[in-house]
Protein backbone atom coordinates (compact mmCIF):
# COMPACT_ATOMS: atom_id res chain seq x y z
CA UNK A 1 0.00 0.00 0.00
CA UNK A 2 1.36 3.42 -0.99
CA UNK A 3 1.69 6.25 1.52
CA UNK A 4 -1.09 8.04 -0.37
CA UNK A 5 -3.43 5.08 0.17
CA UNK A 6 -2.44 4.84 3.85
CA UNK A 7 -3.26 8.49 4.49
CA UNK A 8 -6.61 8.38 2.66
CA UNK A 9 -7.54 5.27 4.64
CA UNK A 10 -6.49 6.94 7.92
CA UNK A 11 -8.12 10.33 7.26
CA UNK A 12 -11.33 9.09 5.64
CA UNK A 13 -11.80 5.51 6.89
CA UNK A 14 -11.96 4.07 3.38
CA UNK A 15 -9.65 2.79 0.68
CA UNK A 16 -8.34 5.11 -2.00
CA UNK A 17 -10.37 3.52 -4.82
CA UNK A 18 -13.62 3.80 -2.87
CA UNK A 19 -12.80 7.37 -1.83
CA UNK A 20 -12.05 8.50 -5.38
CA UNK A 21 -15.02 6.67 -6.89
CA UNK A 22 -17.53 8.09 -4.39
CA UNK A 23 -16.41 11.62 -5.14
CA UNK A 24 -15.95 11.23 -8.89
CA UNK A 25 -12.21 11.76 -8.64
CA UNK A 26 -9.40 10.44 -10.80
CA UNK A 27 -5.69 10.34 -10.18
CA UNK A 28 -3.99 13.28 -11.81
CA UNK A 29 -2.51 12.81 -15.24
CA UNK A 30 1.25 13.12 -14.85
CA UNK A 31 1.38 14.32 -18.46
CA UNK A 32 -0.95 17.24 -17.78
CA UNK A 33 0.37 18.22 -14.36
CA UNK A 34 4.06 17.62 -14.78
CA UNK A 35 4.77 20.70 -12.65
CA UNK A 36 7.38 19.38 -10.27
CA UNK A 37 4.93 18.98 -7.41
CA UNK A 38 4.78 15.58 -5.72
CA UNK A 39 2.54 13.68 -8.15
CA UNK A 40 1.68 10.99 -5.63
CA UNK A 41 -0.41 13.42 -3.59
CA UNK A 42 -2.60 14.69 -6.42
CA UNK A 43 -5.94 13.80 -8.00
CA UNK A 44 -8.55 15.77 -9.93
CA UNK A 45 -12.30 15.77 -10.18
CA UNK A 46 -12.90 15.81 -13.92
CA UNK A 47 -10.94 15.40 -17.13
CA UNK A 48 -9.31 18.77 -17.76
CA UNK A 49 -8.35 19.44 -21.36
CA UNK A 50 -5.55 21.61 -22.73
CA UNK A 51 -7.96 24.34 -23.90
CA UNK A 52 -9.24 24.77 -20.35
CA UNK A 53 -5.83 25.34 -18.74
CA UNK A 54 -4.66 27.67 -21.52
CA UNK A 55 -7.01 30.39 -20.23
CA UNK A 56 -7.44 29.53 -16.56
CA UNK A 57 -6.95 31.27 -13.25
CA UNK A 58 -5.44 29.16 -10.44
CA UNK A 59 -7.22 29.85 -7.14
CA UNK A 60 -6.99 28.56 -3.60
CA UNK A 61 -6.36 29.47 -0.01
CA UNK A 62 -4.73 27.98 3.09
CA UNK A 63 -6.67 26.74 6.12
CA UNK A 64 -5.83 29.34 8.77
CA UNK A 65 -7.85 28.70 11.95
CA UNK A 66 -4.91 26.87 13.54
CA UNK A 67 -2.44 29.59 12.51
CA UNK A 68 -3.54 32.25 15.01
CA UNK A 69 -0.45 31.83 17.20
CA UNK A 70 2.00 30.67 14.53
CA UNK A 71 1.91 29.54 10.90
CA UNK A 72 1.84 25.78 10.35
CA UNK A 73 3.93 24.09 7.68
CA UNK A 74 0.61 22.84 6.27
CA UNK A 75 -0.51 26.42 5.53
CA UNK A 76 2.85 27.15 3.88
CA UNK A 77 2.51 23.96 1.80
CA UNK A 78 -0.96 24.95 0.59
CA UNK A 79 0.32 28.38 -0.47
CA UNK A 80 3.34 26.77 -2.13
CA UNK A 81 1.12 24.43 -4.19
CA UNK A 82 -1.07 27.26 -5.50
CA UNK A 83 1.88 29.37 -6.62
CA UNK A 84 3.81 26.39 -8.02
CA UNK A 85 0.79 25.30 -10.09
CA UNK A 86 0.11 28.83 -11.35
CA UNK A 87 3.74 29.13 -12.41
CA UNK A 88 3.70 25.73 -14.13
CA UNK A 89 0.64 26.76 -16.15
CA UNK A 90 1.79 30.38 -16.68
CA UNK A 91 -1.58 31.38 -15.24
CA UNK A 92 -2.63 34.13 -12.82
CA UNK A 93 -2.75 32.91 -9.22
CA UNK A 94 -5.36 34.03 -6.69
CA UNK A 95 -4.87 33.27 -2.99
CA UNK A 96 -7.65 33.85 -0.46
CA UNK A 97 -6.96 34.86 3.13
CA UNK A 98 -10.30 33.88 4.67
CA UNK A 99 -10.32 36.11 7.74
CA UNK A 100 -13.90 37.34 7.33
CA UNK A 101 -15.09 33.74 7.55
CA UNK A 102 -13.15 33.35 10.82
CA UNK A 103 -14.68 36.58 12.16
CA UNK A 104 -18.19 35.34 11.34
CA UNK A 105 -17.63 32.23 13.43
CA UNK A 106 -15.41 33.43 16.27
CA UNK A 107 -15.80 37.21 16.39
CA UNK A 108 -13.21 39.90 15.72
CA UNK A 109 -9.84 39.15 17.30
CA UNK A 110 -6.79 41.39 17.57
CA UNK A 111 -4.61 38.53 16.35
CA UNK A 112 -6.39 38.53 12.97
CA UNK A 113 -4.68 41.80 12.02
CA UNK A 114 -1.26 40.24 12.61
CA UNK A 115 -2.30 36.93 11.07
CA UNK A 116 -3.37 38.69 7.87
CA UNK A 117 -0.06 40.55 7.65
CA UNK A 118 1.90 37.38 8.42
CA UNK A 119 0.10 35.39 5.71
CA UNK A 120 0.67 38.17 3.19
CA UNK A 121 4.37 37.95 3.99
CA UNK A 122 4.38 34.15 3.58
CA UNK A 123 2.65 34.42 0.20
CA UNK A 124 4.98 37.19 -1.01
CA UNK A 125 8.09 35.32 0.14
CA UNK A 126 7.09 32.01 -1.48
CA UNK A 127 6.15 33.83 -4.72
CA UNK A 128 9.52 35.57 -4.58
CA UNK A 129 11.35 32.29 -3.93
CA UNK A 130 9.54 30.54 -6.82
CA UNK A 131 10.18 33.62 -9.01
CA UNK A 132 6.54 34.02 -9.98
CA UNK A 133 4.93 37.42 -9.45
CA UNK A 134 1.53 36.96 -11.10
CA UNK A 135 -0.17 36.34 -7.74
CA UNK A 136 -3.09 38.32 -6.28
CA UNK A 137 -4.03 38.15 -2.59
CA UNK A 138 -7.69 38.51 -1.64
CA UNK A 139 -8.36 39.33 2.00
CA UNK A 140 -12.02 38.42 2.44
CA UNK A 141 -12.50 41.33 4.90
CA UNK A 142 -12.22 43.78 1.99
CA UNK A 143 -15.35 45.95 1.54
CA UNK A 144 -15.95 45.45 -2.19
CA UNK A 145 -15.46 41.71 -1.85
CA UNK A 146 -18.03 41.52 0.95
CA UNK A 147 -20.52 43.69 -0.91
CA UNK A 148 -20.35 41.45 -3.97
CA UNK A 149 -20.47 38.33 -1.77
CA UNK A 150 -23.70 39.48 -0.09
CA UNK A 151 -25.24 40.13 -3.50
CA UNK A 152 -24.37 36.65 -4.76
CA UNK A 153 -25.58 35.00 -1.56
CA UNK A 154 -28.98 36.66 -1.93
CA UNK A 155 -29.27 35.34 -5.48
CA UNK A 156 -27.95 31.84 -4.83
CA UNK A 157 -29.09 31.12 -1.25
CA UNK A 158 -32.01 28.90 -2.34
CA UNK A 159 -29.53 26.53 -4.02
CA UNK A 160 -27.91 25.53 -0.73
CA UNK A 161 -29.13 22.32 0.90
CA UNK A 162 -28.48 22.69 4.65
CA UNK A 163 -27.72 18.99 5.17
CA UNK A 164 -25.17 19.13 2.34
CA UNK A 165 -23.59 22.23 3.85
CA UNK A 166 -23.40 20.67 7.34
CA UNK A 167 -21.51 17.64 5.98
CA UNK A 168 -19.47 19.43 3.34
CA UNK A 169 -16.13 18.80 5.07
CA UNK A 170 -16.99 15.29 6.23
CA UNK A 171 -16.05 12.05 4.48
CA UNK A 172 -16.08 8.45 5.61
CA UNK A 173 -18.04 7.34 8.67
CA UNK A 174 -18.32 10.50 10.78
CA UNK A 175 -21.77 11.08 12.28
CA UNK A 176 -23.96 13.92 11.00
CA UNK A 177 -23.35 17.14 12.92
CA UNK A 178 -25.60 20.18 12.78
CA UNK A 179 -23.55 23.39 12.83
CA UNK A 180 -24.61 26.83 14.04
CA UNK A 181 -25.80 29.62 11.76
CA UNK A 182 -22.46 31.44 11.78
CA UNK A 183 -20.64 28.30 10.59
CA UNK A 184 -23.29 27.76 7.88
CA UNK A 185 -22.93 31.37 6.67
CA UNK A 186 -19.12 31.12 6.56
CA UNK A 187 -19.29 27.86 4.59
CA UNK A 188 -21.72 29.34 2.08
CA UNK A 189 -19.27 32.20 1.54
CA UNK A 190 -16.40 29.77 0.94
CA UNK A 191 -18.54 27.95 -1.65
CA UNK A 192 -19.52 31.13 -3.50
CA UNK A 193 -15.86 32.17 -3.57
CA UNK A 194 -15.22 29.22 -5.92
CA UNK A 195 -18.05 30.02 -8.35
CA UNK A 196 -16.66 31.29 -11.69
CA UNK A 197 -19.38 33.93 -12.11
CA UNK A 198 -18.50 35.45 -8.71
CA UNK A 199 -14.74 35.33 -9.20
CA UNK A 200 -14.86 36.75 -12.70
CA UNK A 201 -17.17 39.54 -11.51
CA UNK A 202 -14.88 40.43 -8.59
CA UNK A 203 -11.71 40.24 -10.70
CA UNK A 204 -13.42 42.04 -13.62
CA UNK A 205 -12.49 39.28 -16.05
CA UNK A 206 -14.57 40.23 -19.05
CA UNK A 207 -13.23 37.28 -21.05
CA UNK A 208 -14.63 34.79 -18.48
CA UNK A 209 -11.52 32.89 -17.48
CA UNK A 210 -11.71 29.26 -16.36
CA UNK A 211 -11.33 28.52 -12.64
CA UNK A 212 -8.85 25.83 -11.58
CA UNK A 213 -8.88 25.28 -7.82
CA UNK A 214 -5.73 24.00 -6.09
CA UNK A 215 -6.67 22.98 -2.55
CA UNK A 216 -6.62 19.91 -0.35
CA UNK A 217 -9.07 17.02 -0.48
CA UNK A 218 -11.22 18.52 2.29
CA UNK A 219 -12.51 21.04 -0.26
CA UNK A 220 -13.78 18.46 -2.78
CA UNK A 221 -17.44 18.81 -1.77
CA UNK A 222 -17.11 22.61 -1.75
CA UNK A 223 -16.05 22.49 -5.39
CA UNK A 224 -18.79 20.03 -6.34
CA UNK A 225 -21.40 22.33 -4.76
CA UNK A 226 -19.90 25.35 -6.53
CA UNK A 227 -20.24 23.40 -9.79
CA UNK A 228 -23.95 22.86 -9.07
CA UNK A 229 -24.46 26.55 -8.31
CA UNK A 230 -22.93 27.47 -11.66
CA UNK A 231 -22.40 24.56 -14.01
CA UNK A 232 -20.48 25.97 -16.97
CA UNK A 233 -17.52 25.13 -19.13
CA UNK A 234 -15.51 27.62 -17.03
CA UNK A 235 -15.33 25.18 -14.12
CA UNK A 236 -14.51 25.23 -11.32
CA UNK A 237 -12.35 22.12 -11.59
CA UNK A 238 -10.10 21.04 -8.75
CA UNK A 239 -6.61 19.68 -8.46
CA UNK A 240 -6.77 18.20 -4.95
CA UNK A 241 -3.71 17.36 -2.88
CA UNK A 242 -3.63 15.31 0.28
CA UNK A 243 -3.74 17.25 3.55
CA UNK A 244 -0.49 17.29 5.48
CA UNK A 245 -0.49 14.60 8.20
CA UNK A 246 0.05 15.57 11.82
CA UNK A 247 2.98 14.29 13.84
CA UNK A 248 1.30 11.03 14.87
CA UNK A 249 -0.11 10.41 11.38
CA UNK A 250 -3.50 9.62 12.93
CA UNK A 251 -5.18 12.77 11.61
CA UNK A 252 -4.56 15.55 9.13
CA UNK A 253 -2.56 18.34 10.71
CA UNK A 254 -5.38 20.92 10.57
CA UNK A 255 -7.67 18.76 12.74
CA UNK A 256 -4.92 17.47 15.00
CA UNK A 257 -4.33 18.91 18.52
CA UNK A 258 -1.65 21.60 18.80
CA UNK A 259 1.05 19.17 19.96
CA UNK A 260 0.46 17.15 16.77
CA UNK A 261 1.24 20.12 14.49
CA UNK A 262 4.49 21.58 13.18
CA UNK A 263 4.85 25.37 13.39
CA UNK A 264 7.37 27.73 11.84
CA UNK A 265 8.29 29.23 15.24
CA UNK A 266 9.27 25.96 16.93
CA UNK A 267 12.75 25.46 18.33
CA UNK A 268 15.19 22.85 17.09
CA UNK A 269 14.81 20.62 20.16
CA UNK A 270 11.01 20.37 19.89
CA UNK A 271 11.23 19.66 16.17
CA UNK A 272 13.75 16.88 16.85
CA UNK A 273 11.28 15.25 19.25
CA UNK A 274 8.46 15.50 16.70
CA UNK A 275 10.69 13.95 14.06
CA UNK A 276 11.34 10.97 16.37
CA UNK A 277 7.62 10.60 17.16
CA UNK A 278 6.49 10.79 13.53
CA UNK A 279 6.01 7.49 11.65
CA UNK A 280 8.34 6.98 8.69
CA UNK A 281 5.66 7.78 6.07
CA UNK A 282 4.73 11.03 7.85
CA UNK A 283 8.33 12.21 7.99
CA UNK A 284 8.81 11.30 4.32
CA UNK A 285 5.66 13.26 3.40
CA UNK A 286 6.94 16.36 5.21
CA UNK A 287 10.38 16.20 3.62
CA UNK A 288 8.99 15.80 0.07
CA UNK A 289 6.44 18.63 0.30
CA UNK A 290 8.60 21.45 -1.02
CA UNK A 291 10.30 20.10 -4.11
CA UNK A 292 12.12 23.35 -4.95
CA UNK A 293 13.53 23.81 -1.46
CA UNK A 294 16.87 22.10 -1.06
CA UNK A 295 18.21 21.34 2.39
CA UNK A 296 21.93 21.26 2.97
CA UNK A 297 22.46 17.65 4.04
CA UNK A 298 21.59 14.37 2.39
CA UNK A 299 20.14 13.12 5.68
CA UNK A 300 17.82 16.11 6.16
CA UNK A 301 16.12 16.85 9.46
CA UNK A 302 12.71 18.38 10.12
CA UNK A 303 14.43 21.25 11.93
CA UNK A 304 16.48 21.97 8.82
CA UNK A 305 13.37 22.11 6.65
CA UNK A 306 11.65 24.49 9.08
CA UNK A 307 14.80 26.64 9.36
CA UNK A 308 15.00 26.85 5.56
CA UNK A 309 11.35 27.91 5.35
CA UNK A 310 11.93 30.54 8.02
CA UNK A 311 14.95 31.89 6.14
CA UNK A 312 12.90 32.13 2.94
CA UNK A 313 9.93 33.81 4.64
CA UNK A 314 11.47 35.93 7.40
CA UNK A 315 15.13 36.13 6.42
CA UNK A 316 16.88 37.89 3.57
CA UNK A 317 14.54 38.15 0.55
CA UNK A 318 15.47 38.00 -3.12
CA UNK A 319 15.09 41.24 -5.05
Amino acid sequence: MSNQEKFINTFYSQGMRVFLKKLGMKLTSSKLFNLGISRQSFCYSKEINENFIEKCIVVGGPCIKDCENAITIEAVYEIFNIIKTAKGLSAPGIIFIGLQEEILQYGEKQCYYYLGKNLERVIGAIANFLEYKNITIIDTRENHYNSLMREFLRKKNSLFNIREVNTIFEFGNRKYKSHNEAWIDATKRVTIAHVPLFLNAYLKNKDRKNILVVENTQQIKIIKLAQLIESTENGPYQVAHLPVPGVSGSERMYRAPYWDKVYLNENKEDLAVKQILAPKEVFEFWMKMFVDIETKTSNSQLSELVLTLNNIIYGKQKN
